[in-house]
């Protein structure tokens, strides 16, 4: 998993969440803040936004990790995010099934 494939999943993922709010998709690059170009994407949705996220890259991201959201006054942007997914996202377990 590399960070420009993050990036398209971070977009990716909170365009769909803007547009399923009746908004139009915001145009997205890495140096946004998604807090600061987004109607609907506050506080409250970044656990569903991370949750989506991490399902689209068949990953877990720790609970602790702090994907969006303000540092020291500055939005994070999405070039942040992405890096912080990269270095913290583990793989999610994979499950055998059972021979028949």
């Amino acid at each position: 998993m590399d960070e420009k494939t993050v990036t398209k999943a971070i977009i990716d993922v909170i365009s769909k969440m803007e547009a399923s709010f009746g908004h139009a998709p915001p145009v997205l690059g890495s140096a946004d803040v998604p807090e600061e170009k987004c109607v609907e994407f506050d506080s409250k949705m970044w656990t569903v936004a991370i949750t989506r996220i991490a399902r689209t890259l068949s990953v877990s991201i720790p609970k602790d990790v702090a994907v969006f959201g303000r540092r020291n006054g500055a939005g994070i942007t999405i070039a942040e995010s992405a890096r912080k997914i990269c270095k913290a996202a583990q793989p999610k377990p994979q499950f055998l099934q059972a021979a028949e």
